[in-house]
């Protein structure tokens, strides 16, 4: 907790301008800050320049005033500052302005430590946000929040991110990422539902011939889950029994499987 002391601080009775104090007393002005515990000393000119514009806000910039004055008023000033600071803080993930540019440089370099430190910490958050406001299940609610964590890290690299309120941002995104996959599974679509290979006269022989290959490249698993759905007519829920997984993980399997099935098909077709 920081103090709001200055009884240590050396006065003078000089008059002079708002100008002259911050050209005087910079360093002396960090330093309080730092042993008052009002910042760290990697933080210190950002709070500094933050209480400097607030004293001109407060100050004349072209009367004097005597040295001490202002100074009397700097501690009432860090304070209201630092209030702001850590508000804006809790909504950026627990970083200031600063941290988060030394994340975006550190990520662009390579390093991921901090990025995983800082997000991976507050993904618990956000999958209990869709789980309760969206009736997620766990799973659903651990991807999406996975999938953004994807896309925040890509948007922070490449600086289409900002620092200002990415607590909401990421929850928004997470949220649109959920929502997006609901209206995919309702969507009706010929291959995704793939209910013609329950009636293959629907099909030419050429598109037939075509669903062939396509199938022909997937996976043993994902054959397997769509052989069993689609042409043995067992529900999901019976597959995940028989697996010893959960429905949700089947659906979202079985989903996973179809963009594979589809996104050959239309390869080769």
């Amino acid at each position: 907790m920081y103090s709001l002391s200055i009884q240590n601080q050396k006065f003078s009775d000089d008059y002079i301008t708002l100008t002259q104090f911050e050209a005087m007393y910079q360093q002396e002005l960090e330093t309080w800050l730092i042993t008052q515990g009002f910042c760290q000393a990697n933080e210190v000119k950002h709070v500094k320049f933050r209480i400097l514009i607030s004293l001109k806000s407060s100050f004349s910039l072209t009367e004097c005033y005597q040295s001490s004055l202002i100074w009397k008023s700097i501690p009432i000033i860090a304070k209201r500052e630092c209030g702001k600071i850590k508000k804006l803080m809790e909504k950026n993930f627990g970083l200031s302005e600063l941290a988060f540019q030394e994340l975006a440089v550190q990520l662009q370099g390579g390093d991921e430590r901090l990025f995983e430190q800082i997000f991976l910490r507050h993904s618990k958050d956000c999958i209990a946000y869709l789980m309760k406001n969206y009736g997620a299940s766990h799973e659903d609610a651990y991807d999406a929040t996975m999938e953004t964590l994807l896309s925040f890290h890509k948007g922070i690299k490449a600086a289409k991110i900002n620092y200002g309120n990415l607590r909401f941002l990421f929850t928004k995104m997470a949220s649109q990422v959920y929502i997006k996959w609901i209206k995919r599974e309702n969507l009706k679509n010929p291959i995704q539902e793939m209910d013609l290979v329950e009636d293959p006269k629907a099909f030419d022989q050429e598109t037939l011939q075509l669903l062939a290959q396509a199938w022909a490249g997937l996976c043993q698993d994902c054959a397997g889950l769509l052989q069993k759905f689609y042409y043995e007519n067992i529900s999901l829920k019976e597959i995940a029994l028989k697996l010893n997984k959960s429905p949700e993980a089947i659906r979202k399997q079985k989903q996973r499987c179809v963009e594979k099935l589809k996104s050959y098909f239309l390869r080769i077709s």
